[in-house]
């Protein structure tokens, strides 16, 4: 008898234990999946800003080498209309 309610005893125990390290485990896969979750929408962000960043520094690239060609366009067709000048000796 005594050793039936000893018994008894340790299954409650370990029931217990169990149940506990139960809830610790999904408390730990509900913290997993919010911090993977929250650093997601992170790189999410950051990736954004990157982009827009990267797509700024080539637009920027673009217009420089847009002015860049007509200032050296509208040198050479002033260097060929000083060429063709009939007083140029």
């Amino acid at each position: 008898m005594l050793i039936k309610s000893l018994f008894h005893i340790l299954g409650n125990i370990a029931r217990k234990i169990s149940k506990e390290m139960r809830r610790e485990e999904a408390a730990i896969k509900i913290q997993k999946n919010l911090r993977r979750q929250i650093a997601k929408k992170d790189y999410g962000k950051t990736k954004s800003s990157a982009l827009t960043l990267q797509s700024g520094v080539r637009t920027m690239a673009a217009r420089h080498e847009f002015r860049y060609k007509l200032t050296t366009r509208a040198a050479t067709v002033i260097q060929v209309l000083f060429s063709l000048l009939p007083f140029r000796t």
